[in-house]
């Protein structure tokens, strides 16, 4: 897979977050709202459900993909990067490093993980 379609693929996990959460909030005022009207807020109620489950396999995903590297380094590299979505100046202050280097670091990352096609 290419270095982009990683990228790609990781990118994901910020927004993953941020649409369980919204889900979640959609199932609860699916669930009060089926209290009273019955069938189409069950129906709605399912497939939430079945939404942030899907999400959810997906980050879980993202994370063993993270966690392939030995790396611990280049494992908060990509962490730093993709769930808490900082940029490659902020990873460098908050590691102690050079930006370019942790461009460098995160070339590596990128190209030692693997994922399923």
């Amino acid at each position: 897979m290419t270095r982009a379609k990683k990228m790609r693929y990781l990118s994901q996990y910020i927004f993953l977050k941020r649409d369980i959460k919204r889900s979640m909030q959609e199932l609860k005022e699916a669930k009060e709202m089926g209290k009273a009207s019955g069938h189409r807020a069950k129906v709605l109620e399912g497939y939430l459900i079945l939404r942030i489950d899907k999400l959810t396999k997906l980050r879980i995903n993202i994370d063993a993909v993270v966690n392939q590297l030995d790396d611990p380094r280049l494992r908060e590299i990509l962490l730093l990067r993709y769930v808490e979505g900082m940029t490659f100046k902020m990873i460098g202050q908050e590691l102690s490093l050079n930006s370019t280097y942790i461009n460098e670091l995160h070339r590596k990352a990128i190209e030692l993980i693997e994922l399923e096609a």
